[in-house]
């Protein structure tokens, strides 16, 4: 789990957890579901989006950009090889079969996505809207964890919202721990 992106945020006795994957998140926040107090998934990996998203991307002619090429290749053979990223991210382990619905109970559970297909110029416009639809449609999947789930969106942002929008992130980190949402 070096991959992982998972930060534990402890105020008094409050315990969140934000990830960029959701599975491992999941996993722990089932397991230790009396200790966690709140989950923030960012843009997070979805069991099903290679095979869903994989086929949208058009097959790149010679003439095109090399990096629709590259990014054609990664969403539908690439993404099978832990060297196909820098942090060498093995999805076929991380991805794991989804949980059912309602797995996390009332644990409050954030969902948080972006623009991030629709920020990529070198996609054509409508290939962009079509990815964005269906990676809007795979992060609402994750609403369906809880009882107590939310999604927010921004539009602005690339699929990196802790890198573009940090403040974002920390947002409704805060609003959860303030104690506004979280379990009693």
């Amino acid at each position: 789990m070096n991959y992982l992106l998972l930060v534990q945020v402890f105020v008094r006795t409050s315990r969140g957890l934000v990830s960029h994957v959701a599975r491992q998140v999941q996993q722990f926040a089932k397991q230790y579901s009396d200790d966690v107090e709140g989950l923030v998934l960012v843009e997070s990996v979805h069991a099903a989006q290679f095979e869903r998203l994989g086929p949208l991307f058009p097959l790149p002619h010679l003439s095109e950009d090399a990096r629709l090429a590259d990014m054609q290749h990664f969403w539908t053979e690439g993404w099978k090889s832990p060297t196909s990223t820098r942090e060498k991210i093995d999805f076929r382990l991380s991805l794991g079969s989804p949980l059912g619905a309602g797995a996390l109970g009332d644990i409050p559970l954030r969902i948080l996505t972006t623009g991030s297909f629709l920020r990529i110029p070198f996609l054509p416009p409508s290939v962009r809207a079509n990815l964005q639809v269906a990676w809007i449609d795979l992060q609402k999947d994750f609403l369906e964890l809880s009882s107590d789930s939310v999604s927010t969106h921004w539009s602005s942002s690339s699929h990196f919202l802790q890198r573009d929008n940090p403040h974002a992130i920390t947002a409704v980190v805060c609003d959860l721990i303030s104690g506004k949402r979280m379990r009693k």
